[in-house]
């Protein structure tokens, strides 16, 4: 005797709206609220975060006695601020100081007057300036090349 069962089905979703971005926040806040792992992880990484920073903090301070007056100099922040007021002047790429970096009355590293803005072309850094037709560089005495503030191709 045979008998002729009905196989049972599944029930379907109706779809109940759009896709928000306020729903998939929703969604992942869900998710990550109730996984057991992700206490673990964030658990892990505070941890993590808070050792990395006690760990070096205690080889200082158990090493302390027999450090160097150069090595204790370096946690002192007065010493740190007259060694940068001793700076005469900085030469660099991106940067160019003939006045003494740091000051007692001036603490900032540098002014807007002090910075270069410059472009690699044909094997040398040059200075780009700016003129009433916008931002140029000068390859060659009295030749002024002006680039395109879009493409930075020259013009």
């Amino acid at each position: 005797m045979s008998a002729v069962t009905a196989l049972p089905t599944l029930s379907t979703r109706t779809h109940t709206g759009r896709v928000t971005q306020m729903r998939v926040a929703l969604s992942e806040w869900t998710k990550l609220r109730t996984l057991r792992s992700t206490r673990y992880a964030l658990l892990a990484g505070v941890a993590m975060t808070i050792g990395f920073a006690i760990v070096p903090a205690l080889v200082n301070a158990s090493r302390w006695s027999s450090m160097s007056t150069i090595d204790k100099a370096g946690f002192k922040p007065s010493a740190i601020r007259s060694a940068l007021e001793q700076i005469p002047s900085y030469k660099g790429v991106g940067l160019s100081v003939d006045h003494p970096v740091f000051t007692k009355e001036r603490h900032e590293g540098h002014t807007l007057d002090d910075m270069m803005l410059g472009r690699w072309t044909s094997g040398k850094f040059l200075n780009v300036s700016y003129d009433a037709s916008g931002p140029y560089i000068t390859p060659t005495a009295g030749e002024k090349k002006y680039i395109d503030p879009k493409s930075f191709a020259l013009r």
